[in-house]
């Protein structure tokens, strides 16, 4: 009767789990007709980052923070993975009291992606104050971004907080086939209303969820 190596079994469990595209044919067979660990041994160091270690081919030590200019505080509320594998992050930046959405996008090596808007990074000035808190992402390369604008506008001394909603061109410029300027906002009628998640449909409706 053959021994195998129980740890070694534990290896090619794990090893197949994390990383299944180089677990292939050519390793299994390997694997099984030594009884030994050469498959699990033989993979690649970089399967293993996928236990939740930072990967050192994406920015500085797997780590990366952007500046938007003079902003006194910046922050990523959503994000979202394009097809070709660049990260588009969304959030906030605040200068002088008052805040922005704020875009970025990375390319996969967590560069900031200067074929987007040239420098990256996008903010958009809703005529108040803004933040985004969530991104999704179009089949045709747009990308839609909700929030909320809040905090200046006063309705008979109350502030009013509404929908905030945004579609930007693959370049970062404003898709202005959406509502004339690109950006919109949804009043619901009562002090604070906000979004903080939206959702594609297949017919390319746009779907916002939020609070009232």
């Amino acid at each position: 009767m053959r021994r195998i190596n129980l740890f070694s079994l534990i290896q090619e469990r794990v090893a197949r789990r994390m990383c299944p595209s180089r677990w292939s044919a050519r390793r299994r067979a390997s694997w099984f007709a030594s009884g030994r660990s050469a498959a699990a041994e033989s993979l690649e160091p970089r399967c293993l980052l996928a236990a939740g270690h930072l990967d050192p081919s994406f920015g500085v030590g797997g780590k990366v923070t952007t500046t938007f200019g003079s902003s006194q505080s910046v922050a990523a509320n959503g994000m979202a993975v394009q097809s070709d594998g660049k990260i588009v992050a969304a959030g906030f930046t605040n200068t002088s009291g008052s805040t922005d959405f704020a875009l970025a996008r990375y390319n996969e090596d967590g560069s900031l992606d200067t074929s987007f808007d040239g420098d990256g990074k996008v903010t958009t000035d809703f005529g108040k104050s803004s933040a985004a808190t969530s991104v999704a992402l179009q089949a045709d390369g747009k990308i839609v971004v909700a929030g909320s604008t809040f905090g200046s506008d006063i309705d008979g001394g109350v502030i009013n907080n509404d929908f905030a909603l945004a579609r930007y061109n693959s370049d970062g410029s404003l898709d202005t086939s959406f509502d004339g300027d690109g950006k919109l906002t949804t009043d619901f009628g009562t002090s604070f209303d906000g979004a903080t998640s939206l959702a594609l449909q297949a017919d390319g409706k746009i779907v916002v969820v939020g609070y009232t």
